[in-house]
């Protein structure tokens, strides 16, 4: 008899879009599942959510007013 394999992934799709949506990166989020960064990229462009840009949090900026 073969043994029925587990899944890898810890969470659910709808907890790793929600995780996304709540500001967490999808490093921090595929380290919580046990999964590759890669898919919950693949997982949040299947539900059509948009993405960050990559390394926007990084980014600073500084207005001028004259």
């Amino acid at each position: 008899m073969a043994s029925k394999r587990k899944s890898k992934c810890l969470l659910e799709k709808k907890e790793m879009i929600k995780y996304y949506q709540e500001g967490y990166g999808t490093t921090e989020i595929a380290s919580l599942a046990n999964v590759s960064s890669r898919y919950v990229r693949q997982v949040l462009t299947q539900a059509g959510i948009e993405k960050r840009p990559p390394g926007h949090w990084k980014r600073k900026y500084t207005l001028y007013v004259k």
